[in-house]
């Protein structure tokens, strides 16, 4: 990738996030996630899922007991949120602990974000499915991993779908932008940091793909 340096007109949101309940964040902490006991992703998602009944959807890091990066979580958790408040979607998990997946009760496939050539196989795997409305990046929190995984995973959005990248440290908003300017798709960040004193890494990196 030859980067042109450039700073994308990436708007930044630091939205005041609704407290009134959300179902679906309830259920996010229920199964033992913390896209919303620890962060407000919940909020992003019921935005960009608003008008969708049965969503597509990829998710990268599905939570693992193991020793991993950013383990910790039980397996599958988001994915069986995402199941009770779309009963009719149609959900894929990925990570790169073969137990984990294992333990699944959607489809799931091991990749490993750092290897190009796993990322390709994973998209040769799930490209007759295509058409996601939604491909979330909660893996392993870290840039090149992410870029990598975007680069490869990307052509599986369908037109007006989202990639998210979740957990972004404050710090790497900029380097953001630049990155935003090189490679397909809108950006929109969404700095949730003011929502969670102490969480510096309350931030969302949502692309849209325009066609």
């Amino acid at each position: 990738l030859s980067l042109k340096l450039i700073e994308s007109d990436v708007v930044v949101h630091q939205p005041e996030v609704p407290t009134e309940s959300d179902y679906l964040g309830a259920l996010f902490t229920n199964y033992g996630s913390d896209k919303d006991s620890r962060h407000s992703h919940s909020w992003v998602y019921n935005t960009i899922l608003a008008k969708v009944t049965a969503p597509k959807i990829l998710e990268i890091g599905i939570g693992t007991y193991n020793q991993y990066a950013y383990g910790g979580f039980p397996p599958g958790g988001s994915l069986k949120a995402w199941r009770e408040a779309f009963p009719n979607a149609l959900l894929v998990g990925a990570d790169i602990d073969p137990e984990a997946i294992s333990e699944l009760q959607e489809t799931g496939y091991v990749v490993d974000q750092l290897s190009s050539s796993s990322l390709r196989n994973l998209y040769s795997e799930l490209k007759n499915i295509g058409g996601f409305d939604l491909i979330i990046d909660d893996g392993f929190h870290e840039p090149h991993a992410n870029l990598n995984t975007y680069l490869n995973l990307y052509e599986l959005l369908n037109a007006g779908g989202r990639y998210v990248i979740e957990d972004v440290h404050k710090s790497l908003i900029d380097f953001w932008r630049v990155i935003a300017a090189n490679i397909p798709g809108t950006l929109e960040i969404f700095d949730l940091s003011d929502q969670r004193p102490g969480c510096d890494d309350n931030v969302l990196l949502v692309f849209r793909r325009e066609n």
